[in-house]
């Protein structure tokens, strides 16, 4: 009864050897070319999926779009105030300009879309008119903060094809 079980465990695990090998059959009469292949048409599919780009990316790049940088700055005394020049390249950004005075004699310029050249923050200023100024840098603006020695009421901007010309009156 032994030998009867060994000879159908070897009869079954040749059928399984067999049965299951991985390798392909070919015919070897017949022979495949590209005539004989079917060609399949892959449907098209319409969605309104559009790939999300990285919020900071996109940001960055329609600031970028619209905006002007920031060359240079000179500060001058007149008669009544001060008046505070920045050279530009870029669009005109006379919309995207916005003054305020913060107390203590602390005035701030703020430009939307705008940016600062590595230069401008080396800009010379004459501290008999100024006690300083200091520049930020936000994600979608510059600001320009400008401590005055005397007390100011009021501005008017002013631009044209390469200066913002800031008037800042006493």
């Amino acid at each position: 009864m032994k030998l009867t079980n060994i000879l159908i465990i070897s009869i079954l695990s040749t059928f399984l050897i067999t049965g299951c090998t991985l390798t392909p059959t070919i015919n070897p009469g017949k022979v495949t070319d590209d005539a004989d292949m079917k060609k399949v048409e892959i449907p098209t599919v319409e969605t309104d999926y559009k790939p999300k780009l990285d919020k900071n990316i996109a940001k960055e790049k329609a600031i970028l779009a619209n905006s002007y940088i920031l060359d240079k700055v000179q500060v001058s005394k007149k008669k009544n105030g001060i008046l505070i020049r920045f050279k530009y390249d870029g669009e005109d950004p006379k919309e995207n300009i916005s003054t305020f005075f913060s107390g203590d004699r602390f005035f701030n310029i703020t430009f939307f879309k705008g940016k600062f050249s590595s230069n401008i923050k080396n800009s010379l200023y004459n501290g008999s008119i100024i006690q300083n100024l200091q520049f930020f840098e936000f994600e979608e603006s510059v600001q320009v903060t400008v401590r005055l020695k005397d007390d100011h009421k009021s501005t008017f901007i002013q631009t044209d094809d390469e200066y913002i010309t800031i008037s800042v009156f006493s």
